[in-house]
């Protein structure tokens, strides 16, 4: 079974998603979107693009 995406409006009025796991759990989270319209279109992109999404681990340079 897959997550779930959800959309929501959040406390400053302004538009999020995050990606669920069927549990429940957050996996993933949006920066946000002035308008639900922009934050669908993020959706899409989030969809178009995590098949064929590299991971790249990012680690602070040693000081």
């Amino acid at each position: 079974m897959v997550g779930n995406i959800e959309v929501y409006l959040d406390n400053s009025g302004e538009w999020r998603f995050r990606l669920t796991s069927t549990a429940g759990e957050t996996i993933a989270a949006s920066t946000a979107f002035a308008t639900e319209l922009a934050c669908l279109a993020g959706v899409a992109a989030m969809q178009t693009n995590a098949d064929d999404a590299q991971v790249t681990v990012l680690t602070p340079t040693a000081m």
